[in-house]
């Protein structure tokens, strides 16, 4: 139901400051009716120390298992190809990323909770060690399920859901985990790390409740050791004994969309080249049989039937475009994830409007060019897929379109891409250029 809501919304409704209001209105009013319900339930909220998984120790501790440490990696910056007068788009030639450390901790008597990316041992609420406990919030304390008080690094816990309890399993729960980028990019990873210690074989892996087909598909592809599958519902919290969490295999952080901006900016996004790159061969080894056939030009197109936010204005021009240049365009909605894997095995040039379907840049081979269409407007970010592709070794360039109206929110106006920057961004990459040698001299 809620995401139901969550849908009409974003497609219909954001656009108008008035719903936007109301939304921001009606989540203060849910906080403090769920806030409530908790209290009344008889569970008085009981309060947490903060702490990043690096940082927790103590008698639950059982073990910690480095699997890769921390590395550090210069890759290229956002890349524009027709910055024109944009002056306030950031310059920056190679940008230092510090990819996360890949470790399996066991827990004893831990408690993980659906859709969060928390887990509680003692009076210990443990967090990955990007999150910025100062700064950083998080869906459930957005709904009211958590509050956080920065000054103490102290965090309460509302919960209106009984406590189950289980001897042992693997947690792939995660605030993000229904959005596919995040889902290929922070959880399933964790899948295949798993899989590298044959004692956690047959540990039961909690899943977050209602996640889409394709991302169940992709757990089914993976669970090599065939383990069981418990679904656990949002904001259900489960007490288990024995407790395996791999720690976070990327991260951003969850940033709310304001009343009449977005504050994102300056977001640097973390990703591991490691765990990425055993998502990528794993999938290359275990889709099935072809249903859809291979190119090496592909481009990815949203869904016309889905409703999102951003379209493209003259969409039907570059597609028709594209088409005529060979490209294969495909609709990840409509296809399995299986088939999403075999359209990007061979691409080794890709098109797409910026949006989740982008990570399946993570199947192709690296070196691939990804052209990314996107919307310019203050504020806007343009490090996730860029720092993604740099991880990959991908080459990622912007085509900048201009939004076609002042009204609305800015994260969902429409736009339209200048179809001769794009095709002569495609002429000059397909005869194997690289921007920076063309651009160098004209930005």
């Amino acid at each position: 139901m809620l995401s139901d809501f969550t849908r009409v919304y974003r497609a219909h409704l954001a656009k108008y400051f008035l719903f936007r209001l109301l939304k921001v209105l009606a989540l203060a009013v849910y906080r403090n009716i769920y806030q409530i319900r908790s209290i009344l339930s008889g569970s008085y909220p009981p309060s947490y120390q903060l702490v990043a998984w690096s940082n927790f120790a103590g008698e639950h501790l059982l073990k910690r298992t480095l699997f890769k440490p921390v590395q550090e990696l210069g890759i290229p910056g956002p890349q524009f190809v027709n910055k024109g007068g944009l002056n306030e788009l950031e310059n920056i030639a190679i940008l230092e990323i510090e990819m996360p450390k890949l470790e399996v901790v066991e827990i004893s008597e831990a408690i993980a909770i659906g859709k969060t990316d928390f887990v509680l041992s003692g009076n210990t609420a443990i967090f990955p060690d990007a999150f910025d406990s100062s700064r950083d919030t998080c869906p459930a304390e957005v709904f009211g399920v958590v509050s956080i008080k920065r000054d103490t690094n102290l965090m309460k816990l509302y919960l209106t859901q009984e406590t189950n309890e289980i001897d042992s399993a693997a947690t792939l729960l995660g605030q993000n985990s229904a959005n596919y980028a995040h889902w290929l990019t922070e959880i399933l990873p964790k899948l295949l790390i798993l899989d590298a210690y044959p004692d956690f074989g047959k540990i039961p892996l909690l899943l977050d409740h209602g996640l889409h087909p394709n991302l169940l598909e992709s757990v089914r592809i993976f669970n090599a050791s065939n383990r069981e599958i418990i679904s656990i519902k949002r904001w259900e919290p489960v007490k288990v004994k024995r407790l395996l969490c791999v720690s976070q295999p990327a991260y951003e952080p969850y940033i709310p969309h304001g009343i009449f901006h977005n504050k994102s900016s300056h977001v640097v996004n973390a990703f591991s080249h490691h765990a990425l790159s055993i998502l990528r061969n794993a999938a290359w080894q275990l889709i099935g049989p072809k249903t859809i056939p291979e190119t090496k030009k592909l481009c990815i197109a949203r869904s016309r039937t889905s409703g999102n936010v951003r379209g493209i204005t003259n969409w039907h021009l570059i597609e028709s475009f594209l088409q005529a240049e060979g490209f294969e365009v495909i609709e990840p909605a409509s296809l399995t994830f299986s088939d999403q894997v075999i359209a990007c095995k061979h691409a080794h040039i890709m098109v797409a409007p910026i949006g989740a379907a982008l990570a399946n840049m993570i199947f192709s081979p690296p070196g691939c060019k990804i052209v990314v269409l996107a919307p310019y407007y203050e504020g806007a970010s343009y490090y996730y897929y860029s720092n993604l592709a740099g991880i990959l070794g991908h080459e990622l360039y912007h085509v900048l379109g201009q939004q076609t109206k002042r009204g609305g929110h800015p994260m969902h106006r429409d736009y339209c891409i200048d179809l001769s920057e794009l095709e002569a961004l495609l002429a000059f990459l397909s005869n194997n250029g690289h921007l920076t040698q063309r651009y160098a001299a004209t930005n």
